[in-house]
């Protein structure tokens, strides 16, 4: 159990700490969603937990905000049923991202980014309408990033430093019980 206390515990303390305070500062700086960086936070984790992939992360999020306002303002025609538009641009729209991540953009975009964030533009956009979208796009981006580099690669780097010290105390632990036995003898 002890083991696995230590092994958690770098982790632990870097979610503790990181989340909250980007909650707090995002609410300073006028982002009402910051619990998007949790999220996103979450599709950087599930990747590999890699630095290396930061940037197709990131390029993921840009591409599903962008998705996200083209398909709200889709969704704004009423000259057609609605269920039927909406299925016809989620299945486009759908089907698009998949192809482009897959050839054209497959260095620059990681597919799971590119459909989170086209899900959390849709549900956002379609709270706060797009009367703001520049603003409100802004906002949501620089909540995703913060979830990649912030609350991410930061977290990790964290993780590194916790668990090199803990290493260390480790290892001077081992080396002094390993005196005492020898003094012993």
């Amino acid at each position: 159990m002890k083991q696995k206390i230590k092994k958690a515990l770098p982790t632990a303390i870097g979610i503790a700490l990181l989340p909250p305070i980007w909650a707090v500062v995002s609410n300073w700086i006028g982002i009402e969603f910051g619990w998007i960086a949790l999220a996103c936070a979450g599709i950087y984790v599930a990747a590999g937990d890699d630095i290396k992939q930061g940037s197709p992360i990131s390029g993921g999020f840009l591409m599903g905000c962008i998705w996200g306002y083209i398909a709200t303002e889709i969704l704004q025609y009423s000259g057609i049923n609605h269920d039927v538009l909406l299925f016809l641009v989620l299945c486009t729209m759908g089907f698009i991202s998949v192809m482009l991540s897959f050839t054209i953009l497959e260095k620059f975009v990681f597919l799971p980014a590119w459909l989170g964030s086209w899900a959390i533009s849709l549900g956002i956009f379609g709270q706060v309408g797009l009367n703001s979208a520049l603003h409100t796009f802004i906002k949501l981006l620089l909540a995703m990033l913060a979830g990649v580099w912030y609350v991410g690669a930061l977290n990790h780097y964290i993780q590194k430093v916790i668990r090199k010290k803990m290493s260390k105390k480790d290892e001077e632990s081992r080396i002094k019980r390993n005196r005492e036995e020898f003094i012993l003898r």
